[in-house]
């Protein structure tokens, strides 16, 4: 009977480094400061980030995985954090044909990364309902990514798909994490980048929020014209707030921009995504999946 492939760390490591042709290809694997900096280089995470990764995906997949697909997922974990210009550039740095890392060949195992997102990004219900739980579940906050602007049939550019902060095309997402634990516990579907950052917690996460218990936000979300039962279990910044509940809800949305400075990290969403939009869900999901991968392996964000 064939088994799964499971790597350790540093046969990870050794594996990065003889795939990717900018390393040196007689590493044996082991984990020095220095190889596992080179190997987070070239890769966003270290070699424990990402066996951790792969021994997911191997083992919620169900198809048996070989080193030639490992090495897949390796291009794709190079593929979200260099975001290189051309897919000869990609090609170039692992030594492959242009076929092998282009449309499905190389989308596939981005959507395997992002498939993790079932089992690490999850809303913990029972948690957060439970009445002698805090009171103050998690910090929500929507983020705008750069796009290639599709052509309008009549206007010149589409106002509804502008970010505000960018002032060109874009795409939207909310993201909430938990205020006392490193973990992400909601993302939504994409926007348009011209939808409020309230809309999209109202259309997802609102709902989801228990009576009495308060998501914390920043201003934005009280700017916006609606009734006052949209605000009912936001935790707006406030003028009334006594200086340990002010100084708490300042930590938590400092310790969420951490999180937002992260994803900006991988160059797939700081650049401008040059693929279709309908890829783009799935390069988010995968960073963030990365994300809480790395959160849970030696990267924790700071306590609130």
């Amino acid at each position: 009977m064939q088994h799964q492939m499971v790597l350790t760390p540093g046969q990870v490591l050794s594996m990065g480094f003889k795939a990717h042709n900018g390393l040196p290809n007689d590493n044996d694997g082991e984990m020095t400061d220095k190889n596992v900096n080179l190997f987070k280089k070239i890769y966003g995470s270290n070699p424990t980030v990402i066996a951790r990764m792969w021994h997911d995906i191997i083992s919620n997949g169900g198809a048996l995985r070989t080193e030639k697909d490992f090495k897949r997922c390796l291009m794709a974990a190079y593929f979200l954090w260099a975001y290189p210009k051309n897919v000869e550039i990609l090609a170039l740095a692992f030594g492959v044909s242009t076929r092998q890392v282009q449309g499905e060949n190389l989308w596939q195992w981005v959507r395997m990364i992002a498939a993790q997102k079932e089992h690490k990004i999850i809303w913990p219900t029972e948690e957060f309902e439970n009445p002698n739980s805090q009171k103050f579940l998690a910090s929500v906050d929507g983020v705008d990514f750069k796009v290639w602007e599709g052509k309008h049939p009549t206007l010149p550019y589409d106002r509804t798909n502008m970010s505000h902060k960018f002032k060109k095309a874009a795409v939207k997402y909310g993201i909430a994490v938990d205020i006392y634990r490193s973990r992400v516990v909601w993302l939504s579907e994409p926007h348009r980048g011209g939808v409020h950052d309230k809309t999209i917690y109202l259309e997802g996460l609102g709902a989801k929020v228990p009576e009495g218990k308060f998501i914390i936000v920043d201003g934005v979300y009280g700017g916006k014209s609606t009734t006052p039962a949209d605000h009912k279990k936001m935790a707006l910044p406030s003028s009334i707030d006594k200086g340990e509940l002010r100084n708490f809800k300042a930590r938590v949305r400092s310790r969420h921009e951490t999180f937002n400075g992260r994803i900006r990290d991988f160059s797939v969403l700081s650049n401008t995504f040059r693929h279709k939009q309908d890829k783009h869900k799935h390069a988010f999901e995968a960073v963030c999946v990365t994300i809480q991968y790395q959160m849970e392996n030696g990267n924790p964000l700071f306590d609130a």
